[in-house]
């Protein structure tokens, strides 16, 4: 008979490695997206809101985006944190990171109680020629 190897022998250690590995690259996945939706926010930001000669009526662009400024804003600082954390710079975990940013995360909350109203108004300003014109330049 072979005797089991002891507790915390090398299969246990190589187990705990590769569990660690995975758990990185998780946290690592994590943080790149939350890093391309900022950089997508900041995006729709600069190209829609902020750029006059976007053929959007002021009173469109609130419609349309609702509290984009608020929820770049509450992603930015999530990003920071979650880049802290997994990077070792912070003192929480990526989990304490959410539950702390849970209630700002609510603002998606305004923004998804007019998403029908948004997407009724994109749909409508696309068919514009002057929308057209404006995405062609």
């Amino acid at each position: 008979d072979v005797a089991p190897a002891p507790p915390g022998g090398a299969e246990d250690a190589a187990r705990r490695e590769k569990k660690s590995k995975k758990r990185q690259h998780v946290l690592k996945e994590i943080v790149s997206t939350e890093a391309a939706y900022v950089k997508n926010l900041q995006t729709l930001k600069t190209v829609y809101m902020d750029d006059r000669r976007c053929p959007f009526s002021q009173q469109k662009k609130e419609e349309i985006f609702r509290n984009l400024n608020t929820i770049l804003q509450v992603n930015s600082k999530l990003l920071e944190k979650l880049q802290k954390s997994v990077e070792g710079g912070g003192a929480e975990t990526v989990g304490q990171v959410f539950q702390k940013m849970a209630p700002a995360l609510k603002v998606y909350k305004e923004w998804a109680s007019h998403q029908s109203q948004a997407t009724q108004a994109i749909h409508v300003l696309s068919s514009a020629s002057s929308m057209q014109k404006w995405l062609e330049a």
